[in-house]
């Protein structure tokens, strides 16, 4: 392939500092120009068990995590014995030997070399810091990396992350990676089994798809957020938490889901731009308040970081699989807006863009993510800020008639809203089905023309939204599908199968529902084969494609609770092919 990258694995037990040390050293790259993407894979168990982290590296920007890693820093043996065997030939493992020694030829290739530190022994005979074996090792991997050689980037990373602790703390934790720098080049004996790339002259923006979401929503002025913690979803509240009460915006913890759709019910329909943030279980519970502001139409943005299900699942891992949740979840028929981020900046693109169509049409906007995708980081060159622009839809003049009417039938089935004391009309909000006032009535006719204002709001939507994002060989007869987190994967796999003489068309949907059925058919045309790839089992999004234009694809699924790799899809995709 063309993008020369590197793939570090950094692993141990929960609580030993795996994420803090893989964010630290994945800032430290990002800070010198390089481009990075993380993964995390990590259990339901604050400590204890087996988690890690991936960070690659590259020169060029980079599409997904990769595949098989070339340097291991293992911050116990468990991690050497599990992924030394997977680390490609020429690579190196830095691993804390206190405990003792691995046999290279149980775990390794052959051609793979093995760095002992003793970086507990360090860190809890010179420092007295146990803790700070992971500071030792960071240091090893800069060392053999010939990375920050003076250690000056790995320097200020602990300055921001232990600053607040006082400058003993951060003195030991300078000498604890200086420690393990100096020890591993014993090992080394001058040389260095992977020397990186050279960055640029800048720091790259270094951002997960939650973050960036969490930005754009910001960005669109939303200042309430209500939700219940739930993973992988968390990370959207603790983002806004931390900002936007500087911004005049509020965060509360709900006590449940239920509560938390109905608080950003009741703060939108006040005015402000509101989001939830919720994963599967938590979204299955939000049902009953969707339908409320389906048939109140109040436009609300909710976030879900979708996980393995179904119940609790495997709620640590990644999935595509709420999709017909999203689209069809409701009790009765309830008109919604499903978007599917497919990376990091549309995350942010999608975050700002789902308040101005939940504005625009009234409704619930869902923004689909997945745990690979809301937890994964990726560098960025800066988000442009001013390109959001804020559309709060057709809204009613202050001051307006008393024979204001907040349901009109209107033919686009868009009625202006009002916001509460900005017209001398009394506004009305209720479950049941109501007349233009917002009465109830249960009369049949009110009941027809209520619900098909409801969803003729919904079909100017199949023409404004764009179809799918085209990539590859325009004439080649085989057409791979895809949705939102999958599709950087998928193009480097259509790389890789291009320099074996096979050549693919690849259509990405990052705009679910509606879907704009008239774009999608000329977009697919009529190729020999078609193939859904999806991260659930059943083939979800093919489901829809056949409901919606009749088309019969080829599932392509994974449902392991991880993501896809570009050479495990090569691999897979040549089989196929070859049927």
């Amino acid at each position: 392939m063309s993008t020369r990258s590197l793939k570090l694995l950094i692993g141990g037990e929960a609580g030993d500092g795996v994420f803090s040390t893989a964010d630290m050293i994945a800032k430290a790259f990002s800070r010198a120009g390089l481009h990075v993407f993380t993964s995390q894979i990590y259990s339901s168990r604050i400590r204890g068990g087996h988690i890690y982290t991936t960070v690659r590296v590259s020169d060029e920007p980079l599409q997904s995590q990769g595949d098989h890693p070339d340097f291991v820093i293992g911050l116990d043996l468990n991690t050497v014995e599990l992924h030394g065997k997977n680390v490609n030939p020429g690579g190196a493992v830095v691993y804390d030997n206190s405990a003792g020694e691995v046999d290279p030829k149980i775990v390794g290739n052959g051609n793979v070399t093995f760095l002992p530190v003793p970086a507990k022994q360090v860190a809890q005979k010179e420092l007295k810091m146990p803790v700070m074996k992971n500071l030792v090792l960071a240091g090893a991997a800069f060392r053999a990396l010939e990375f920050d050689p003076n250690l000056e980037i790995l320097g200020t990373m602990v300055e921001e992350r232990f600053g607040r602790k006082g400058r003993e703390i951060v003195e030991k934790n300078l000498k604890a990676a200086a420690r393990g720098k100096e020890l591993v080049s014993e090992s080394l004996n001058g040389a260095h089994p992977l020397p990186l790339m050279k960055g640029a002259d800048k720091d790259l923006l270094l951002l997960s798809g939650s973050d960036a979401l969490s930005l754009g929503a910001i960005a669109a002025g939303c200042r309430f957020t209500a939700s219940y913690p739930i993973t992988p979803a968390t990370d959207v509240l603790e983002f806004m938490v931390k900002r936007l009460p500087k911004l005049g915006g509020a965060c509360v913890q709900a006590e449940d889901e239920l509560s938390a759709v109905h608080m950003i019910i009741g703060a939108s329909w006040a005015g402000v731009r509101s989001i939830t943030s919720t994963s599967g279980p938590g979204l299955s519970l939000m049902v009953e308040g969707l339908g409320l502001a389906s048939m109140t139409e109040t436009p609300i943005v909710v976030v879900d970081v979708q996980r393995a299900g179904p119940s609790t699942g495997v709620p640590t891992k990644t999935e595509q699989g709420d999709l017909d949740l999203l689209v069809y979840g409701a009790h009765g028929e309830a008109p919604r807006i499903v978007l599917a981020p497919s990376d990091t900046e549309e995350c942010f693109r999608m975050g700002a863009e789902a308040f101005n169509l939940a504005d625009r049409y009234q409704c619930p906007v869902f923004v689909a993510l997945d745990q690979f995708l809301g937890q994964a980081k990726k560098t960025l060159p800066g988000l442009d800020i001013n390109s959001v622009r804020i559309d709060r839809g057709q809204m009613a003049p202050k001051n307006g008639s008393k024979d204001f009417r907040r349901y009109e039938v209107t033919d686009s089935g868009v009625s202006p809203r009002a916001l509460p004391g900005r017209v001398e009309a009394t506004l009305n909000a209720t479950g049941l089905i109501h007349d233009e006032d917002g009465f109830p009535r249960d009369n049949p006719e009110v009941r027809v023309r209520m619900m098909d204002k409801l969803f003729r709001k919904m079909e100017p939507l199949r023409e404004e939204f764009p179809g799918p994002q085209v990539h590859g060989d325009q004439k080649s007869d085989t057409t791979i599908l895809a949705w939102g987190s999958t599709k950087g994967a998928i193009l480097e796999a259509m790389e890789i199968l291009r320099e074996e003489g096979i050549t693919l068309r690849l259509l990405h949907f990052s705009y679910i529902w509606p879907l704009p059925r008239k774009k999608v058919e000329e977009a697919i045309g009529s190729p020999r084969r078609v193939i859904c790839v999806e991260n659930n089992m059943g083939g979800q999004f093919a489901g829809l494609l056949r409901r919606e234009i009749g088309l019969d694809a080829e599932k392509l699924t994974r449902y392991d609770g991880r993501p896809f790799t570009a050479k495990g899809l090569r691999k897979s995709l040549k089989r196929r092919l070859s049927e």
